[in-house]
């Protein structure tokens, strides 16, 4: 944020003449993708961890029962669907924010869990 274009072509050599040869319309366009560049990482970052979480599998055989934190609703809901992904139960309907983080941390839970005969 406030950097311009001017500043970024100074601190290399050569770019200098290409950037002032550029047109106001292209230059503007540059201009605001530099300024805007971190903001579009952390978006795309975001984008790909919610992408994880959506994708996060739920074990075919999940007592959901068993697991604490998960209200009553949620866990009758999930016994009966039976979903495959931590996306499709946050889409029941019943499932709360809540459940949707307790899914989440038994998936976490699971996958660091050192699996027998490895």
């Amino acid at each position: 944020p406030g950097a311009r274009l001017e500043d970024v072509a100074a601190a290399a050599p050569g770019p200098a003449e290409a950037v002032a040869a550029l047109d106001p319309a292209a230059r503007a366009s540059l201009e605001r993708e530099l300024r805007y560049a971190g903001y579009v990482a952390r978006q795309q970052e975001l984008v790909a961890r919610d992408r994880a979480r959506e994708e996060a599998p739920l074990a075919p055989d999940l007592d959901y029962r068993a697991l604490d934190g998960l209200p009553l609703e949620a866990r009758e809901k999930l016994a009966r669907l039976r979903p495959a992904t931590v996306g499709q139960a946050a889409r029941i309907p019943g499932v709360d924010p809540t459940a949707v983080a307790v899914l989440l941390l038994h998936t976490r839970r699971a996958l660091a869990r050192p699996r027998g005969g490895e």
